[in-house]
């Protein structure tokens, strides 16, 4: 089961800003069962004495940012998602400078951490820049 509450803000075409909270519910996990990434292996000693069926939460937060100035030649973007239970993250800035209607360079960059046995540090090693120059007739 899935929930998300969420919101948003526009002030014309130069401000977007999303903010989105979610949590994942997994029912009836047995007591046994770690759930990988969404469980700490620290959770061992607190499912000894838990029932045979328990109910696993996943809450974290999702965000994107889209700020246009210089007559809407310059724009600055980031995004994201970090989970509040592991403490794992992604971040996705990007700046966009179009030099003409045809021309456009853009700076970004990928960044994922988080513990070690989880999604943010299994994919931790994928982290990237880059630099793009798109031209279009």
């Amino acid at each position: 089961t899935n929930a998300v509450l969420g919101a948003e803000y526009m002030r014309g075409e130069t401000l977007q800003v999303v903010m989105e909270f979610f949590c994942l519910a997994v029912f009836d996990v047995d007591s046994s069962t770690r759930l990988l990434f969404l469980e700490a292996p620290n959770m061992d000693d607190a499912r000894s004495d838990a029932a045979s069926a328990r109910t696993v939460l996943f809450p974290g937060v999702a965000w994107g940012l889209r700020w246009a100035v210089f007559r809407d030649d310059l724009h600055l973007e980031v995004g994201g998602a970090a989970s509040f239970a592991r403490g794992d993250i992604v971040l996705l800035p990007a700046l966009h400078w179009s030099l003409d209607d045809s021309q456009r360079l853009s700076f970004g960059a990928l960044v994922i951490d988080g513990p070690s046995d989880g999604y943010g540090g299994i994919y931790d090693g994928n982290d990237q820049v880059y630099i793009q120059y798109r031209w279009s007739r």
